[in-house]
């Protein structure tokens, strides 16, 4: 069948059919179809550009409404290419003849830079050999009846290559529990400045991302910075540790700087990372932990291992120094105050001036004696103390933290030197000397008989030979934890409630006294 055959003139062709007839090449033998526009169905339109013989008409158009029915689309609307330069490529999806275009051929281009319905397009860029200068172009698809399509191409900064990397500190001492900053600085200027931070042993100290050092336990690691490239510097973080505590509060007297208050603690070290530059710092000491206040406004530095420390407040470039501060394992110092005053001058605050004891006194072998102290503070600082006993020849003799001493009944020391030490301040301390009697005659016949069975004992222990005796129950801390009067000969005394230990039964009787040593087990 050859109906349209040499048909040359025919530039349209209107078929009404909704599904493509099959038909031969002979049907528009000699016919341009490429010139000649074919009418279908407009619901039909997709069907007769897939058929045979029929999808070499162009355009194909709907009859309806005598619209062309073009179309163009990409599939994507940006392309990112490496420095180095690279190749990447989009689809065209179109039923029309369309163009590629790129706005800067000098280093992008297109291929192939024009087709026909469905394509592929390929793009190159060329190396981008200027530092820190990112460059942009737009390629542009077009084509007949249809929207211009744009994708937007960009390609990356040439990179500048890591020469250096240094760190500040290359050492530092930091106590367990608190943060410092190392900082990295990598060079040319015009290289990548970021690094990536690490620890060679996050059980001693962690960083983060911004070279921030956390103390974690005693021990020595590197803190390394790696720049771009595997250039690498570290730190050498030493951190110490222990149970003793500095405390103390900032104080302002009608002074109220604008800048940040600097509480800084620095220690005595044999041998450190860097000197003292601060003129307040004696040679030899190096920084180990800064802090910031709580929230009632005190100054707090823990976890310190006994040594010299000097807490250095600093303010708007002025600066003071607490003068030296003494620790041994477990102390506490809790008052290292400072007033900022209307100059703007920093002065420490002397916590507390005077500790003293009541005065000295005589005591019998076997008998008990109050102190008392008086402790003059100052700044609102604690006026607790500690209490102490010298010269004792007998480990039964003691003073508990109220102050009572108590005198073993073999005590052999004919003076004892009672101390109450301020816990603020441990050079400030308060004495009495002690005169320690013998006891003879009557004393010494005081509770012949006494008996104290079993001994040791588990709950229960039975007296014989107190009657009509005050029974004090001493522990080893010299704390009395059970008092009682013995009535009759034979007591039971019942002790469940005491935990195991050992303890001193004192009896009491017309001013005379007898201890015997006990132990509950």
């Amino acid at each position: 069948m050859s109906a349209f055959s040499d048909c040359t003139k025919l530039t349209d062709v209107i078929n009404h059919s909704i599904m493509p007839q099959p038909i031969t090449i002979y049907v528009f033998y000699n016919l341009d179809r490429s010139k000649c526009t074919l009418h279908v169905p407009e619901g039909s339109l997709n069907a007769y550009r897939n058929a045979t013989a029929w999808k070499d008409f162009k355009p194909i158009v709907a009859i309806a409404g005598g619209s062309d029915d073009y179309a163009l689309s990409v599939s994507t609307n940006s392309l990112s290419f490496i420095a180095s330069g690279e190749q990447k490529s989009f689809t065209v999806t179109s039923n029309t003849n369309w163009t590629v275009v790129s706005s800067n051929t000098s280093w992008c281009t297109v291929s192939p830079a024009s087709g026909s319905d469905n394509g592929t397009v390929t793009v190159t860029t060329a190396p981008n050999t200027t530092p820190n200068q990112p460059r942009t172009a737009t390629i542009t698809v077009s084509g007949t009846g249809v929207t211009a399509q744009t994708i937007s191409v960009t390609q990356a900064a040439a990179e500048v290559t890591v020469d250096n990397v240094t760190v500040s500190p290359i050492g530092m001492t930091l106590v367990a529990g608190t943060l410092a900053t190392v900082r990295a600085t990598v060079t040319p200027a015009a290289a990548n400045q970021n690094v990536t931070w690490s620890s060679g042993n996050p059980a001693i100290a962690t960083v983060d991302n911004n070279g921030n050092v956390t103390g974690k336990a005693a021990g020595t690691t590197d803190i390394t910075a790696t720049a771009q490239g595997g250039k690498k510097a570290s730190c050498e973080v030493k951190v110490i540790s222990g149970t003793s505590a500095i405390e103390g509060t900032v104080q302002q007297s009608g002074y109220q700087p604008t800048e940040p208050i600097m509480v800084a603690l620095y220690m005595q070290q044999a041998t450190g990372f860097t000197s003292s530059v601060k003129s307040s710092v004696p040679a030899g000491y190096v920084q180990v932990a800064v802090t910031t206040p709580d929230a009632t406004g005190k100054y707090r530095f823990a976890n310190l291992p006994d040594g010299d420390y000097v807490v250095v407040v600093s303010v708007a470039g002025k600066e003071s120094s607490s003068g030296a501060i003494t620790l041994t394992p477990g102390a506490n110092v809790p008052g290292v105050n400072f007033t900022l005053n209307e100059s703007g001058t920093v002065t420490t605050n002397p916590a507390i001036t005077r500790v003293s004891v009541s005065a000295a006194a005589a005591v019998k072998q076997g008998a008990t004696l109050q102190f008392t102290v008086d402790v003059e503070a100052h700044g609102g600082v604690s006026a607790n103390v500690t209490w102490s006993v010298a010269g004792k020849q007998s480990t039964a003799t003691t003073v508990n933290s109220s102050g009572l001493l108590t005198v073993a009944t073999d005590e052999k020391a004919e003076t004892l030197t009672v101390t109450a030490t301020s816990t603020v301040d441990l050079t400030k301390k308060g004495t009495a000397t002690v005169s320690v009697q013998t006891v003879t005659g009557t004393d010494e016949l005081f509770a012949p008989n006494l008996k104290i069975y079993p001994n040791p004992f588990v709950n229960v222990v039975q007296v014989i030979g107190a009657d009509g005796c005050m029974l004090r129950v001493i522990n080893s801390a010299g704390v009395a934890v059970h008092i009682q009067k013995t009535e009759n000969t034979d007591e039971i005394i019942r002790l469940e409630h005491l935990p195991a230990g050992v303890y001193f039964f004192t009896f009491e009787k017309d001013g005379r006294t007898k201890t015997v040593k006990v132990v509950k087990e």
